[in-house]
């Protein structure tokens, strides 16, 4: 239900706007389309704001969001989409860092763009973390269907690994690995898609 009201509200929003717009109330347009871009974050609805907004009043706004998304301590997998999709790698870095515990597996739809987006940002740290946590979500739920998909992010892992100098108190690599197979070695369907070289770095740690 609350999706539909959102939708429905979204809609009336943007009939405003393009009411507003035509009869040339633009401050109306205007304050309709920054109080969205602050109460939701996207670049979609930055978008929408920039066409109204003076380039000087740009930086100052997307300055009060990230204030916003910040001063909150729970992760929202769409204020990460944002500051990724507008090229705040950095911030989007520290985002997921400082809330990655809050990380919940089950959201791959959201998760997998986010790590693809870290990796191709030259974050390999935090987009191994997103990485794990859609693995450990798929074992902790024996999900099998998803273990060749699931393989695949291991692999990812792997390749990262050599770009990652300083862990910063996360497990490495080997660590995790061998972590991962001391929770969860009786899936063996699972370890059978996995490189010998991956196995044998579990049996020498």
């Amino acid at each position: 239900m609350p999706k539909i009201q959102d939708h429905l509200r979204y809609q009336l929003e943007g009939i405003a706007v393009n009411t507003y717009r035509t009869i040339g109330q633009l401050d109306k347009a205007k304050a309709i389309c920054v109080e969205k871009f602050l109460s939701h974050p996207s670049t979609i609805n930055l978008s929408a704001a920039i066409e109204f907004t003076e380039k000087k009043e740009i930086s100052q706004l997307k300055g009060r969001v990230n204030d916003s998304i910040f001063k909150n301590n729970e992760l929202h997998l769409s204020h990460l989409s944002y500051l990724q999709q507008d090229n705040q790698h950095l911030l989007a870095n520290e985002y997921l860092l400082t809330r990655h515990e809050l990380l919940n597996g089950d959201d791959y739809s959201s998760l997998i763009p986010a790590a693809k987006a870290f990796e191709s940002s030259g974050y390999p740290l935090a987009a191994s973390l997103v990485w794990r946590a859609l693995i450990n979500s798929v074992l902790e739920r024996s999900y099998n269907k998803a273990y060749a998909y699931t393989a695949k992010y291991v692999k990812s892992l792997h390749a990262l690994a050599h770009e990652i100098s300083e862990w910063q108190g996360y497990p490495d690599h080997q660590k995790y690995l061998t972590q991962l197979h001391s929770a969860h070695f009786r899936k063996k369907s699972f370890w059978k898609m996995l490189p010998e070289e991956f196995l044998q770095v579990i049996q020498t740690e």
